[in-house]
This record gives structure tokens, sequence and C-alpha cells, in this order.
């Protein structure tokens, strides 16, 4: 008797964020605060799109101060 296999959870890479990143700032004048909340605008849209569960995985995130 086989096992049950486990749908395969979309994972989402840093990728992913920079195009949705870009789409929302071309032609913007960048500020930090407008950088900041464009990120997790992308994080949030890509996770509401999910069916039903996504993971997103970014390795060497930049350190913003």
């Amino acid at each position: 008797m086989e096992k049950p296999t486990k749908p395969k959870v979309k994972t989402y890479t840093r990728h992913d964020v920079e195009l949705r990143l870009i789409d929302k700032l071309i032609g913007k004048r960048l500020t930090q605060k407008l950088l900041v909340d464009s990120l997790f605008d992308s994080l949030r849209e890509l996770l509401m799109e999910a069916d039903p569960v996504a993971r997103i995985e970014i390795k060497e995130f930049v350190y913003l101060k």
C-alpha cells in the first residue's frame, strides 16, 4: 500500500519578490519608506495568492539601517 503524498507547497524565492517589487516601483521616486512598504505589500500579496499554502524563502536578505 502506497503512502499518501503531501501536496507540494508553492515556494516563492527572493527572485519572485524582486519581480513583484519591480512591478510596484517602476517610475516612482524611491524612499526607504516606499521600499519597505512595497516589500511587505509584495510578501503579503504572494502569501494571499497561495492555494492553499505557500512558503517564502529569502536567503541573504539585506540589512537596512
